[in-house]
């Protein structure tokens, strides 16, 4: 489980620099698309660290609610991101949110860890 999560992670760890740099090249459309499947992948991290299944039928507003593991104010901070992706501050905000998810990530695979053994 904690796997599939650090894979999506890792993958926006590999793309993010080419997506920052797609907005200094002042290139925001084509940087648009990129930033929307990895705000999808986030969305899907979220899922898996709350040990709830992910498709892309999936109502996120609602489902957020009920999860115990997410980033503060994580609903308002993903709608910005989708609603502006065109705007370099939507990069600057999933990149929050992934280095957000990263720590929460860990901090619940020690968790996981210790109640196992």
């Amino acid at each position: 489980m904690f796997k599939q999560g650090s894979a999506l992670i890792t993958n926006w760890k590999n793309n993010r620099d080419k997506i920052s740099a797609l907005f200094k090249e002042r290139k925001s459309q084509t940087a648009k698309k990129p930033l929307l499947e990895n705000a999808e992948k986030f969305m899907q991290t979220v899922y898996i660290l709350n040990h709830h299944s992910w498709n892309e039928e999936a109502n996120f507003s609602k489902d957020i609610e009920n999860f115990i593991h997410k980033p503060f104010n994580v609903s308002e901070r993903l709608q910005f991101i989708v609603d502006n992706a065109e705007h370099y501050h939507s990069y600057i905000q999933l990149n929050e949110l992934f280095n957000e998810i990263e720590k929460i990530y860990a901090r619940v695979e020690i968790l996981e860890v210790k109640k196992h053994k």
